[in-house]
Parts: structure tokens; sequence; C-alpha cells
């Protein structure tokens, strides 16, 4: 697969192996209808949801998915590509789930700080 036939993340790939880019590359679907789809099946039929992450109306995301022969602005074509990215790129997907993790333990560590504290004082 060459690089004009499906858009990139803008990532530097250079960790993943070429096994892991034709996989991100696979990932990424073609067309602004099949990315709207994605979305919309990532956040569980939630229109509204999509629609709020991308800035558009609702009825905006139903159309699209539905492939409506309307065509999309360039503006709204950038920021679905760009959020559908961000949710099937390995190394953004990676990275986001060591934010999360990152997350996860700092508040454990504070959890556990308040009940020290809150045992001292009792």
């Amino acid at each position: 697969m060459t690089k004009e036939n499906f858009p990139t993340c803008g990532v530097p790939h250079r960790r993943l192996s070429p096994a892991q880019q034709e996989a991100c590359a696979l990932r990424m679907p073609l067309g602004v209808q099949s990315q709207m789809r994605v979305l919309v099946e990532r956040y569980h039929g939630k229109v509204s949801v999509v629609a709020a992450a991308l800035g558009v109306r609702e009825h905006t995301v139903k159309r699209i998915s539905q492939g409506s022969r309307m065509p999309v602005g360039p503006q709204l074509r950038q920021r679905l590509q760009a959020v559908v990215l961000q949710t099937s790129c390995p190394v953004f997907v990676a990275a986001e789930e060591a934010e999360a993790e990152r997350v996860r333990q700092r508040d454990a560590r504070r959890a556990m700080r308040w009940a020290l504290r809150d045992g001292r004082d009792g």
C-alpha cells in the first residue's frame, strides 16, 4: 500500500515495524461516510456525542453516515479525519492508554495518602 492510498496521522512511526505501519494504514477507513460510521459505532450509536466532538449538528452526522450526496466541507473533513485517526492509530491509542494508567496510579496514591491522613486524625 502506498502512502498516497491512505491518510496518515502525522505521528512519527519510526518505532513501528513495517507490518504495524501497514496495520495502522488498514485501520484507517477511507472516505467521509465510512469514517463517520466508525465514529458512530465507537460511541455506541450516540450521534449527539459525535456531533459534539466534531462541532456540527446531529442531523449533519446522520446525513453523512447515511450517505447523503451533499458535499462535506474541507474543515469538517479535516476534523473528522483527525478524530478518527486518534481512535484508530496504534501510536495514539497506546499513548492514551499510558496516560489513563498514569492517572489511575496517581489517583490510587492520592487515595492512599487520604486514607493514611484520615487514620491519623481519627
